[in-house]
């Protein structure tokens, strides 16, 4: 059972809730999608050149190392190649995401 406090904390919980979700809904007419792909191509430009490379490294140097153990552990291998993956896919997508809610 909730206690008077923590009911009227929750109602202005979810009041506070549903209006930072309809903020969106209020600025449909101004251009409330710019600032987010500026964002988000700042952060594509900049962490995917570092990240890309890091994991690139990454996969280099398991392979250097394998090859001297003679034990290459294809799971270790498989996720490292998977992070590569989404650090260079997922900001396309991202994007790609954030025009489809532009253009509806």
């Amino acid at each position: 059972m909730l206690t008077k406090k923590q009911t009227i904390f929750l109602a202005a919980f979810a009041v506070a809730l549903a209006a930072a979700f309809a903020m969106p809904a209020f600025a449909a007419d101004a251009d409330w999608v710019k600032p987010v792909n500026e964002g988000v191509k700042s952060l594509t430009s900049s962490l995917v050149a570092i990240a890309g490379g890091v994991i690139g490294i990454a996969i280099v140097g398991y392979a250097i190392w394998g090859a001297f153990k003679q034990r290459l552990e294809m799971p270790t291998f498989v996720t490292l190649f998977i992070c590569g993956l989404l650090v260079g896919i997922g900001p396309a997508a991202i994007v790609w995401w954030i025009d489809l809610v532009k253009q509806s």
